[in-house]
C-alpha cells in the first residue's frame, strides 16, 4: 500500500513537472512569437512613418 502510494505520488510529481515544462515551453514560444510580431510591427510603423514624411515633403515640394 505504502509503496503503491509513493509510486503514485512520484508519478504525479513527474507528470506535473512534465506538464509545467511543456506549458513553459509553449509560453516561451508564444512569447517569442509575440516579440517577433511586435518588432515587425514597430519596423513597419517606423518605415511607414518615414515614407509618409517623404511623400508629404515630395507633394509639398511639387505644389509650391
Amino acid at each position: 500500500m505504502t509503496a503503491g502510494t509513493s509510486v503514485g505520488t512520484t508519478g504525479l510529481r513527474t507528470g506535473t513537472l512534465f506538464l509545467a515544462g511543456v506549458a513553459g515551453f509553449f509560453a516561451a514560444g508564444f512569447g517569442a512569437a509575440a516579440g517577433v510580431f511586435t518588432g515587425l510591427a514597430a519596423v513597419a510603423v517606423t518605415f511607414f512613418s518615414a515614407v509618409e514624411a517623404d511623400l508629404v515633403d515630395f507633394v509639398v515640394f511639387f505644389m509650391t
